[in-house]
């Protein structure tokens, strides 16, 4: 998002930019994916281990290269969706903070361009997590799949930004303003 003519159907009237970055693009795993990046690689390792054994051996039966091929692919596709995926999309976001709303955007290449909005508001509690790449979070959305009949969720904000507490101290401001306009209206 470039230029001031980029943002004419996006921003509400009267409203102005405060602040715009994007995440940290170096590679990261997240904690909660770490059990699956092990799980995976031991999968990884096994398939390989008993594809290489069954060629070894001799062994050409379709089981044998079936069963292997399970065991290489799945983790392989694994690792896209829990490792490769989330720092490829971490490279085409970015985010804004206006005085009245926070934008993430998300522009791959070869995809539309898609924004998601949160509306500031006084009195809500977000959440913000300090360290040298912070996040603050504006909501936590209901994934589609259970674990042990619960649904998961995940955090939806400016996730791992660079010096996240001024731009947790502009969200306060922000809020501020936003109460002292609702008590003088």
């Amino acid at each position: 998002m470039t230029g001031p003519d980029a943002w004419d159907d996006i921003l509400l009237k009267d409203e102005d930019i405060l602040w715009q970055g994007a995440p940290d693009d170096r590679f990261f795993i997240h904690k909660s994916r770490w059990q699956t990046v092990f799980t995976s690689i031991v999968f990884l390792l096994a398939g390989s281990f008993f594809l290489i054994m069954s060629a070894w051996t001799g062994t050409e039966t379709l089981l044998f290269l079936i069963l292997p091929l399970a065991f290489i692919l799945f983790p392989l596709y694994l690792l896209w969706r829990h490792v490769y995926r989330p720092n490829h999309v971490r490279k085409h976001t970015f985010y804004t903070l206006t005085n009245k709303r926070a934008i993430l955007g998300i522009a791959l290449p070869n995809k539309e361009p898609s924004l998601k909005f949160y509306d500031l508001s006084p009195y809500d509690r977000y959440e913000f997590e300090d360290g040298p790449t912070g996040s603050i979070i504006f909501d936590r959305e209901k994934s589609s799949f259970q674990i042990n009949d619960r649904y998961q969720y995940f955090a939806n904000g400016f996730m791992r930004i660079k010096d996240p507490q001024n731009v947790w101290e502009l969200v306060k401001k922000t809020q501020h303003q936003l109460r002292e306009q609702q008590e003088t209206a």
